[in-house]
């Protein structure tokens, strides 16, 4: 599962850099999941969580019998733009709100199969260590799980929608935070959601913001910090 998962986050990344670049254009359409299978040398239940991805963020549209077209650059989602915009801290601001929410959705719905998943995330965050890029990749991977298992399409969709910042502002924190703050707060959620204790989930939750935001403003003070 965790090798699937890895696969289709490659072929998301490497399909939405070709697109960002222009290799395809407004309009255009895109190979064939077949043609796409070759070219990544991957299966077609990998291509379709890749595009399934990218539609959700708006870089493309399906059109039933006709095919996978790239959508047009403006409507890539305008909160995205306006996010470009933001500050760290503003971030985690929004992190701050919206993820105690998640969590306390993810409690009450998360499977067994999901902790498992969370699980081997950490064991692979725990490995991680000492490579700020790849603890990035695996932290952001773990709080866009913890959204997945929500099973609210509206807040997965919007976590989707905005990942690059996520993943920005995650590589930020790392850099100047390391590692462990992650890994506490990680395991401890682990825990809760084993409980199935929904409010300690959302107290975990608002406390590991909450002192990243502390953690930063006490290392970088309280300039903004563009990202």
């Amino acid at each position: 599962m965790k090798e699937k998962s890895a696969l289709a986050e490659n072929v998301h990344a490497r399909l939405r850099k070709e697109i960002e670049n222009g290799r395809w254009k407004e309009g255009d359409k895109i190979p064939s999941e077949k043609h796409l299978c070759d070219m990544f040398s991957v299966s077609r239940t990998t291509i379709r969580a890749a595009l399934q991805r990218l539609e959700a963020q708006g870089y493309i549209r399906t059109e039933q019998g006709s095919g996978t077209y790239v959508e047009s650059v403006k409507t890539v989602p305008g909160i995205t733009n306006t996010m470009k915009k933001c500050d760290l801290y503003t971030i985690l601001e929004y992190r701050l709100i919206i993820e105690k929410g998640i969590i306390g959705l993810t409690a009450k719905r998360i499977t067994k199969e999901g902790i498992n998943q969370l699980q081997a995330n950490y064991n692979a965050m725990k490995a991680a260590v000492g490579n700020n890029e790849e603890f990035s990749k695996l932290d952001y991977r773990f709080h866009s799980l913890l959204a997945e298992f929500s099973g609210n399409e509206i807040l997965i969709k919007t976590s989707q929608t905005i990942e690059q910042i996520l993943e920005k502002a995650l590589d930020m924190i790392v850099a100047i935070l390391g590692c462990g703050l992650g890994l506490k707060y990680h395991k401890e959620i682990i825990e809760a959601l084993e409980e199935g204790n929904a409010e300690k989930c959302e107290k975990i939750m608002e406390e590991h913001i909450q002192e990243t935001i502390d953690g930063i403003r006490m290392l970088k003070g309280e300039d903004v910090i563009d990202i």
